[in-house]
């Protein structure tokens, strides 16, 4: 109520949710608020940052609302219960057969030279975006990624321009 009340939401990020109770809180407060939903599933160790529950609610509940879900290599090898080298048509196919509208397929856990991004949607050719990738492990940059998406959503850019803009912002921060 406190953040509706300093104006209208034009988009938001959501990132890491840890339990069903918090997906569905966080689904009912937002009825008719675009969002990005970074799904953030476990930790570069592995451990697991929601539970089952809340992964369920999060397929039911979020993913067939978001604007793009943005999972990286291992989120969506998670959500999908795919292996992480599936394929994208595999990957995409079972992402939208849960509802997704649109999926940013984050490939920064790949291996080579550049780190490739898929704006996957239903009925469109794939979008790709690359980056060299630099020496150096960073954190946060998914989550990074995922927020200035929103921004450009909120700004009224279209999705793939939101992509874009977004991937061009974190490179220049990374």
């Amino acid at each position: 109520a406190q953040i509706r009340a300093a104006g209208p939401l034009r988009a938001a990020k959501l990132g890491m949710l840890a339990n069903a109770g918090i997906v569905v809180a966080v689904a009912e407060a937002l009825p008719d608020v675009p969002f990005v939903l970074d799904p953030v599933l476990a930790t570069s160790a592995g451990v697991s940052l929601l539970d089952t529950a809340g992964r369920a609610a999060m397929i039911a509940r979020l993913i067939p609302r978001a604007a793009v879900v943005t999972p990286n290599l291992p989120e969506a090898a998670i959500l999908t219960g795919l292996a992480p080298g599936a394929g994208l048509d595999h990957t995409a196919s079972v992402l939208f057969a849960m509802g997704a509208r649109a999926v940013l397929l984050k490939g920064g856990h790949a291996e080579g030279p550049e780190a490739i991004d898929w704006l996957l949607r239903p009925e469109r050719a794939p979008l790709r975006f690359a980056n060299v990738r630099k020496p150096g492990s960073r954190r946060g940059t998914g989550c990074t990624l995922a927020s200035a998406i929103a921004v450009h959503l909120a700004r009224g850019h279209d999705l793939a321009t939101a992509c874009a803009q977004a991937k061009r912002y974190l490179a220049a921060w990374i």
